[in-house]
């Protein structure tokens, strides 16, 4: 696979146990290259990505490794890893990243309570804090509205330094049911075009009817 530049938040709703990947790249269909989202957790290859990776790490998660253990295998003979740039989220909100030292331009990545934000070839930290900054002040709203919000904030930050292509919005039920899944091949606003297909097909309530539903919460 060629090199994915991107940035993106993983996170776990430990309040529903939905578990989401908001990604978004200047390579076209980023959304097909990083599919890895499912109930026992998340992976979340960048930079110079690899499908072997990604499923691998999936069956890692499933027979009981950490975050840093799935990680620690599958780059433990890997000529290419300081090109890779990994996430992994857990089940139970444990986390683990890595960003090799080949990776271009600005990368690196964010680790908070339940979730992750990975960058490269990005105009510097700002971006990934955005995100991060973003999905913790958004607690009170559901998994995919957080992840959606945190990807605009990532690209309202600079985001990546070669503009952007293509984006992808997943979120999976405690159960592993699709309750997101949305994606952007390729357009030359892809986020906000992500935006757009999520409220056109009924997965995420239209932002403004959220925000006037929150004000009336917030009164009553």
């Amino acid at each position: 696979m060629g090199i994915l530049n991107t940035f993106s938040l993983a996170a776990l709703c430990p309040r529903t146990g939905m578990m989401g990947l908001a990604i978004s790249s200047a390579a076209p269909a980023v959304g097909q290259h990083v599919p890895f989202v499912t109930e026992i957790g998340v992976l979340v290859p960048q930079a110079l990505t690899s499908p072997w990776i990604g499923g691998q790490g999936l069956k890692l998660l499933r027979v009981g490794f950490p975050p840093d253990a799935v990680i620690s295998q599958v780059l433990s003979q890997d000529p290419e890893r300081q090109k890779r740039q990994i996430g992994v989220l857990d089940r139970t909100g444990r986390t683990a990243t890595f960003t090799g030292s080949a990776c271009d331009g600005w990368a690196g990545e964010v680790e908070g309570n339940g979730f992750i934000a990975l960058g490269n070839t990005l105009t510097g930290a700002e971006t990934l804090n955005a995100m991060a900054r973003t999905f913790v002040r958004s607690s009170s709203l559901d998994l995919p509205e957080r992840l959606m919000r945190a990807l605009e904030a990532g690209q309202g930050a600079g985001a990546d330094s070669r503009g952007k292509t293509s984006s992808s919005l997943r979120v999976v039920s405690r159960s592993g049911e699709m309750v997101v899944d949305g994606r952007v091949d390729l357009h030359p606003d892809p986020v906000t075009r992500l935006r757009g297909v999520l409220e056109q097909s009924g997965q995420l309530r239209s932002r403004g009817k959220r925000e006037t539903l929150d004000a009336m919460i917030r009164m009553g």
